[in-house]
């Protein structure tokens, strides 16, 4: 995988999290343009997400999930598809 065809769309930076929400990872930021970007990016495997340290990020083709619209979904076609829409 490279950050050359990522769209940059921030979907597998969201997660569910307890309660059944759909909430974004703490260190994304969306910019004006739609887009968006990790301010951790570096140092980002293995760093929490979530403030109650239950969820870390991992590489995109280790995501449990797939994504709408993500050019990386054909890694691994028999992933279910993410399960709510921010």
């Amino acid at each position: 995988m490279t950050d050359i065809v990522c769209k940059r769309c921030g979907n597998c930076c969201h997660h569910v999290n307890d309660e059944g929400k759909v909430v974004k990872c703490k260190h994304l930021v969306k910019l004006a343009n739609g887009k968006t970007l990790c301010r951790i990016y570096k140092k980002r495997l293995g760093a929490f997400c979530d403030d109650e340290h239950k969820r870390f990020c991992v590489l995109r083709e280790n995501s449990q999930y797939n994504y709408e619209g993500c050019v990386f979904n054909y890694l691994d076609s028999s992933k279910p598809m993410f399960p709510t829409k921010k």
